[in-house]
């Protein structure tokens, strides 16, 4: 019986043995995609696609589910991709290596390019074939053998075997400007290139013997040099279409291999373009005269006799015929046949059920989109013939669908007997068709977020309903929960703990699908979200979700929609959803949102992000689901969106000086940046700044459910203060001449009010009114609102690089000259408070308390032996690191200066060991600041924290008490400020870090980093050691996730104290949470089964407790 017993405690001890996983999701994302690619060695429900943010992913159209992601670094870009029944071949170049400027970034890694070559469904990396200094110009695939073609030679590489020969071009008195592999034969190779002469050679080498076997050059054809001259290949017809601005050239290669009459080896075509082209725009073309020769990137759509040129903003669809050879265009050999006029108009391709690639024209009209198939008949001509293209789909666009298209690429599904149709459109949204109705949309913009802003909607109420929309979600179960949980506890006896807990634990977010057919207001009651609507004396209120029927985005605007029911704001002619494949997601997302008992901390947050091309998207974190999307250009006053098509700057994180900023926004110092860079004026103040000058900056709530967004220009601001649930314009204000760079709110007698100063240091106060209140003012003759500031405190501060100097400004009140104005506002006046003169130091970085304000603020520090001491409290302070030269490099110095950003008081300044070296990371939060940099002694990172203490003794409990002087502290007096400090060594550089944040403030804070490992990690600065510490930081809080190319994160509170919610974001979405001093405020980590053997041992004790004391009675009667 003891060992029955043993093995039953055994066995409760194994179910018991957990601790406490918070919940998490996390979402992969490719970014604007460019290429989509059929994937021919696995199940037709595959492509593959490739994006302009170095990722490539192998996506099921089928499930829309990315199953693996290719992250490349930033600053490398994908030039090529290839797939056959057996690899995948993706060719990786440097940023350096892209000599026409992309891009305005600079790099300075050394040159390379590579190819990975990767094997299977999975896509396992099979291989790397790289060159280092050397420039991959382009490759080929023939067999189990790749042929890499580069500069001065091709490299004939094995992929299994790794075996390596090459073809020298000097060793054959080759001499090449530019050259391109045309065809590879089965023991031979045909080359083109173009000679120092620009004229054209082509070459056939027998790759066997490496040897040539005919070298033949074009005298009839020359290069022109005075313009750029584009080429491609189309393979089936092993020809060489070379173009610019003037003409056409084709050169045909023969069909017959080894074939050595040099004289029929090739047919060339011409045909001059009938293009009305302007004398300045041909002159000004070259911009690089060593690169006046490029590929054109429309190769990829090359198809049979067809292939497409571009030209600036025109594209065109042209055919030719083999023919005899011939100089002139009288045979027609060539042929236009489409031309894309609009912007609505694309070209893209359809590969049918006989597997053949055709081309297809599309127009975009009336929320459709309709492809068409190309003849022969369709030649382009002056008169202007009718266009007999025959339709061959209508798609019907979904309404999250905005501006033009840019790629369409559809196919034809076997198994399914259906058409798929894969469109890119300009806002980033990657749409796939099922025959002629979307099967689900993803929002890849979201690959692109520059700020955001958290939102707790725990003070709303939930609706009664629980199951809505007919979703069917079925009520809580006690048994049931209790089944699941034996159940997975039981399956954990022969697995391993923490490989079973990340499969069930960390879940897939609903990000980045759009849920396009329904409304905001349906997806706020899946989510159990009661909207407060307060119209007050029959206000209603625009929407920003109106701004979407704009003839930018294609669409025309409903006139009979009642554009001020947000119910209805949302386009609705697209509630017929016809697949189950969305509804399932988010059918099982809100199944979890509604059943999950143990993570209702995290339920309740909503983050609001704004991307590049200034669009706003309100995520609800804990499902993922996108409430809705924005777009704020036409707020903005601008015609054109900003494309994402081309490679986007990112500046590293981990090599320059950088310092947070609020909402996840960073302030960037260039390491590498020139003198020029340097010498701009850049703008900071107390209560935060607006850095982008040109963009959507998301800057503050203004109330708990609304936040206030500016929209900037280099002359124009435009406010906006919204409803965060509703997008209920609140107010809306544009400012002309008037670029924001600091803003205040300010509230008076209940009434708010805006003040913004912007570069020219002018500030104004703009009253927020509404209509009622405007009504009535106007009755008072419009007189301007006194304004007394005498009281009030608002300081901003700016920071001058070039006059290397900081400035404190204070603003006092209204103008003596101020007017009245349509606008009611007034002109305020500014006195400067102080000035600080950094001489010859030169400020390499600074940052601003990011201190929130709580509603209960715990000002002191629990020692470990119980004493306490007061923690200094200045919201102002701010910080900044200098760098003194003297003659030599050596001699560098590096200070650490906080000061009080209001009054300019130095707090306290220490010049760093001379092993210091950038790059240096900053954060400051309550009266914490914490310095990152590395060490070139010990060859580490260290993390110098400061922290502010008053100079003040723990006066004992008594004393406190008792005592009325000990009783009263003043915890902002900078005078008896002492400073503590404790440096922690670590291996790792940081891309990002935050302090935890919670509801009350009074868990202990850590410092959560992110690694140059792309994971999370955690520091809790104790500050009870004087000596350095090492800390190894191999506990992640993301567990096994990586955050491949994370661009940051952010720390907020949750519904409990114990709790902060962490959001990561990138090239994935991560939402997690995390407990700093563990779980004291709830029962996940509750050990039911130990509950229950408690209660079972108690019961059967006092079971035979009672039976023993019966049987001492009746034995007693007895004696």
């Amino acid at each position: 019986m003891l060992s029955i017993f043993i093995c039953f405690i055994a066995f409760l001890a194994k179910l018991s043995l957990s601790e406490n996983v918070p919940y998490s999701n996390i979402s992969s994302l490719v970014g604007h995609i460019n290429l989509v690619l059929p994937v021919p060695n696995l199940i037709s429900d595959n492509v593959l696609v490739s994006s302009s943010n170095s990722n490539i992913g192998l996506l099921n159209y089928k499930t829309g589910i990315l199953k693996n992601v290719l992250n490349y670094k930033k600053n490398e870009d994908i030039k090529k991709v290839h797939t056959n029944d057996k690899y995948t071949f993706v060719l990786i170049t440097n940023r350096n290596l892209q000599g026409s400027g992309k891009s305005n970034c600079s790099y300075d890694e050394d040159t390379y390019s590579y190819i990975n070559v990767y094997t299977g469904e999975e896509l396992y990396l099979l291989n790397i074939l790289e060159y280092k200094n050397e420039t991959i110009i382009d490759f080929i695939v023939m067999d189990e053998k790749i042929y890499v073609l580069l500069n001065d030679r091709i490299s004939i590489r094995n992929v299994n075997d790794n075996s390596i020969d090459s073809i020298v071009f000097k060793e054959h008195n080759i001499n090449s400007i530019y050259s391109k592999i045309i065809k590879k034969g089965y023991n031979n190779l045909s080359l083109l290139y173009v000679d120092s002469d620009l004229f054209c050679h082509l070459v056939l080498f027998d790759t066997i013997n490496n040897k040539i076997i005919y070298e033949k050059k074009i005298t009839n054809f020359q290069v022109n040099n005075k313009l750029n001259n584009y080429v491609s290949v189309i393979n089936n017809k092993n020809a060489v279409v070379i173009y610019n601005k003037k003409d056409i050239h084709i050169i045909e290669l023969s069909n017959k291999e080894n074939n050595n009459n040099s004289d029929n080896i090739y047919n060339y075509y011409y045909q001059k373009l009938n293009r009305e082209n302007k004398d300045e725009e041909i002159e000004g073309e070259i911009q690089d005269k060593s690169n006046f020769i490029m590929d054109n990137e429309m190769e990829n759509l090359n198809a049979d006799e067809y292939f497409v040129i571009k030209l600036g903003n025109d594209e065109y669809i042209s055919m030719y015929k083999t023919g005899k050879n011939t100089n002139t265009n009288g045979n027609n050999i060539i042929k236009l046949i489409k031309q894309k006029e609009k912007e609505n108009e694309l070209i893209g391709y359809y590969i049918d059920k006989h597997n053949k690639k055709k081309l297809i024209y599309c127009e975009d009209k009336e929320g459709k989109i309709f492809v068409k198939s190309l003849n022969e008949q369709n030649v382009i001509n002056k008169n202007g013939g009718k266009d007999n293209n025959n339709t061959i789909a209508i798609l019907n666009k979904g309404n999250n669908v905005y501006y033009h298209g840019e790629l369409l690429i559809g196919l034809y599904d076997e198994e399914d007997k259906s058409n798929y149709f894969f469109s890119v459109y300009q806002d980033s949204s990657f749409s796939v068709y099922k025959n002629n109705d979307v099967h689900y949309t993803r929002e890849e913009a979201l690959s692109y977020v520059n700020q955001m802003h958290f939102y707790n909607f725990d003070h709303l109420k939930n609706t009664k309903n629980k199951s809505v929309n007919n979703l069917n979600i079925p009520e809580f179960s006690i048994l049931k929960e209790l089944e699941k949980y034996l159940k997975s506890k039981i399956s954990l006896l022969n697995k391993s703990y923490i490989e079973e807990i990340m499969k069930s634990k960390t879940q897939l977010s609903l990000v980045p699908f759009n849920f396009f057919y329904l409304t905001a207001n349906e997806k706020l009651e899946m989510l159990n979200i009661l909207i407060n609507k307060n119209e007050q004396n029959g206000i209603k209120r625009k929407t920003l979700i109106d701004t979407k029927g704009s003839g930018k985005n294609g669409l025309i605007k409903d006139s009979n929609k009642d554009s001020s029911d947000n119910s209805d704001s949302i386009n609705t002619a697209n509630k017929d959803y016809k697949y189950e494949m969305m509804n399932n997601l988010i059918k099982n997302a809100i199944r979890k949102y509604e059943t999950d008992q143990s993570s209702n901390y995290a339920k309740k947050s909503i983050v609001l992000v704004s991307t590049s091309n200034n669009f706003i998207f309100a995520i609800h974190l804990y499902t993922g689901l996108i409430l809705y999307k924005i777009d704020m250009n036409p707020i903005k006053g601008v015609n054109s969106i900003i494309s994402l098509k081309n490679k986007q700057c990112s500046y590293s994180l981990n090599k320059n000086n950088w310092s947070e900023y609020e909402q996840g926004g960073k302030i960037i110092f260039l390491n590498n940046a020139s003198k020029g860079d340097n010498s701009a004026t850049t703008f900071n103040r107390i209560d935060g700044s607006i850095n982008q000058s040109n963009g959507l900056s998301l800057f503050k709530s203004f109330s708990k459910d609304s936040v206030l967004a500016i929209l900037k220009t280099d002359s124009i601001s435009h406010i906006i203060i919204f409803d965060i649930l509703t997008t209920e314009i609140i107010f809306e204000r544009k400012l002309n001449l008037f670029a924001i760079q600091n803003l205040f709110i300010y509230t008076n007698e209940n009434n708010k009010s805006i003040i913004a100063v912007d570069k020219m240091l002018r500030a104004k106060m703009i009253p927020i009114e509404n209509a009622v209140a405007k009504k009535e003012k106007a009755s008072q003759n419009g007189a301007i609102t006194k304004v007394d500031l005498k009281n009030e405190e608002f300081y901003f501060y700016t920071v001058n690089s070039e006059k290397k100097s900081i400035q404190g400004y204070r603003i006092i009140g209204p103008d003596n000259n101020n007017k009245n104005t349509a606008n009611d506002d007034i002109d305020l006046r500014l006195i400067e408070t102080y000035f600080i003169n950094m001489n010859t130091e030169k400020i390499e970085v600074y940052a601003k308390s990011l201190t929130k304000q709580k509603d209960i603020f715990y000002p002191i520090k629990i020692n470990k032996d119980a004493s306490i001491c007061y923690k200094y409290i200045n919201n102002n302070i701010i910080t900044y690191v200098t760098k003194t030269e003297n003659n030599s490099a050596s001699s560098i110095a590096y200070t650490i200066y906080i000061i009080d950003g209001v009054t300019g008081t130095l707090i306290h300044s220490k010049t760093l060991d001379k092993h210091v070296r950038p790059p240096f990371h900053i954060i400051i939060n309550e009266n914490i600041v914490v310095l990152h940099f590395y060490n070139a002694n010990i060859n580490k990172y260290v993390i110098k924290a400061f922290e502010l203490l008053l100079d003040k003794k723990d006066p004992g409990f008594i004393n406190l008490i008792s005592s009325k002087k000990d009783k009263i502290v003043d915890l902002f007096d900078v005078k008896n400020v002492i400073v503590k400090e404790q440096n922690y060594i670590i291996d790792h550089n940081i891309k990002s870090f935050n302090f935890t944040e919670t509801k009350r403030g009074i868990t202990n804070k850590h410092l959560l980093l992110l690694l140059d490992t792309n994971k999370i990690a955690m520091l809790n600065l104790t500050g009870e050691s004087k000596e350095p510490t090492y800390k190894n930081l191999n506990t992640f809080i993301t567990h096994k996730n990586i955050l491949y190319n994370s661009k940051g994160f952010v720390s907020n509170e949750s519904m409990l104290e114990s709790t902060t919610l962490i959001f990561s974001w990138g090239d994935y979405f991560y939402f997690t949470s995390y407990q700093p001093n563990g779980s004291f405020d709830t029962m996940d980590s509750f050990n039911i089964f130990f509950l229950l053997f408690l209660i079972i041992s108690a019961f059967i004790a006092s079971y035979f407790s009672y039976i023993t004391r019966k049987n001492k009675i009746i034995y007693a009667k007895w004696a």
